[in-house]
C-alpha cells in the first residue's frame, strides 16, 4: 500500500492524470495535466499525480455528476492499495475506489464488488497509479450508476480517443443517455469553480 501525506494538499499546484480527451480538457483548465489512457494504457507518469476525471457509482447513494474525493482505493479482492486524506475541492464526498482494468456493465456485478470491496466508486486508472506509487488521491464525476446506461462505457477506445464504430452500433442507446453525460460533462467542466 502507498500512504502519501495529502493533509495540507490542494489539487492547485498538482499533476492532473486524465483517461481521455475531455477530462485532459477540463483538467487543463486547472492546471498541468497527463493523458494516460483508459487504464493508463498510454503509460504510467514518473512524477506523482492526482487521477482527475469521471468514476462510475457501485450504489446509488451517489447520483451522477457527483463530485468524489479518493479516501483509499482497493484492488478486486478488497485490498487497500493507496489510503490518504480527500483532497481539497469544496463539497466533495469522500469515497473508496475501485481500481480495475476492466469496464463493469450489469448491475450484478457492480452489486457484487461492491459488497466484496467496500468501494463506493470505480475507475480504471487509479488502481494502476497506486501500484506504481505515484498517486497522490483522486478527484472524479460520477458519470454512471448501477441503474443508468453509462454513456462513456465503450464510447472510447483504451487510449483515450472517440470509439465512432461502438457509438454508431447503437445510436438511441447512446442518446437516451445523453442527458446523464451532459450532466457529467457540466460537472467536470465546472469543477475548477468550486475549489
Amino acid at each position: 500500500m502507498t500512504e502519501k501525506n495529502t493533509r495540507n494538499h490542494t489539487i492547485w499546484g498538482m499533476t492532473l492524470a486524465c483517461a481521455l480527451p475531455i477530462e485532459l480538457a477540463a483538467a487543463q483548465r486547472i492546471g498541468k495535466a497527463v493523458m494516460v489512457g483508459v487504464a493508463c494504457s498510454n503509460r504510467v507518469p514518473s512524477e506523482s499525480v492526482l487521477s482527475f476525471g469521471f468514476a462510475g457509482a457501485l450504489h446509488g447513494n451517489l447520483p451522477i455528476g457527483t463530485v468524489v474525493a479518493y479516501t483509499r482505493v482497493v484492488d478486486e479482492t478488497g485490498r487497500v492499495v493507496w489510503q490518504g486524506e480527500p483532497l481539497g475541492v469544496r463539497d466533495a464526498q469522500p469515497v473508496i475506489a475501485l481500481g480495475i482494468n476492466r469496464f463493469i456493465g450489469s448491475v450484478a456485478e457492480r452489486k457484487a464488488l461492491q459488497e466484496k470491496t467496500g468501494a463506493d466508486v470505480v475507475d480504471m486508472e487509479s488502481g494502476v497509479l497506486a501500484a506504481a506509487g505515484v498517486l497522490l488521491g483522486g478527484i472524479r464525476i460520477i458519470s454512471d450508476t448501477p441503474t443508468s446506461r453509462g454513456v462513456f462505457g465503450g464510447a472510447f477506445k483504451m487510449d483515450g480517443t472517440v470509439n465512432w464504430k461502438n457509438l454508431w452500433r447503437s445510436p438511441l442507446k447512446k442518446m437516451s443517455s445523453a442527458a446523464d453525460g451532459y450532466k457529467a460533462l457540466t460537472a467536470l467542466i465546472t469543477l475548477p469553480w468550486t475549489i
